[in-house]
């Protein structure tokens, strides 16, 4: 799909990887993201079954993000000083991200 892409006459203007396991536990998908600024955690399903998730998986009072991962990856550029474009393992190696720098 790149070198469609590329045919066309766009450029990427951003590269981000990530690992993605995706879970499902009764009627809760649970999605965890492993990006070179941290992991992440998103469960899906009513209310009841998220809730469900959070206790058994001690989450019920972990803070919640509902920042995209671009506005994260800024904020923690902006943080820490940071000068490439790109949301890549190799570009985050040998960096320290306190959790501080993920939150408004």
């Amino acid at each position: 799909m790149d070198t469609i892409l590329r045919k066309l006459g766009y450029k990427p203007y951003m590269v981000y990887e990530k690992y993605r396991t995706t879970y499902l536990l009764n009627n809760a998908e649970i999605t965890l993201d492993e990006l070179p600024v941290g992991t992440f955690v998103e469960i899906e399903g009513d209310a009841e079954a998220i809730q469900t998730v959070r206790e058994s998986a001690g989450l019920e009072n972990a803070r919640q993000m509902p920042s995209s991962y671009t506005t994260i990856f800024d904020r923690v550029k902006k943080r820490l000083g940071l000068h490439f474009a790109d949301i890549t393992f190799a570009n985050f190696e040998g960096i320290t991200i306190p959790e501080t720098a993920l939150f408004e």
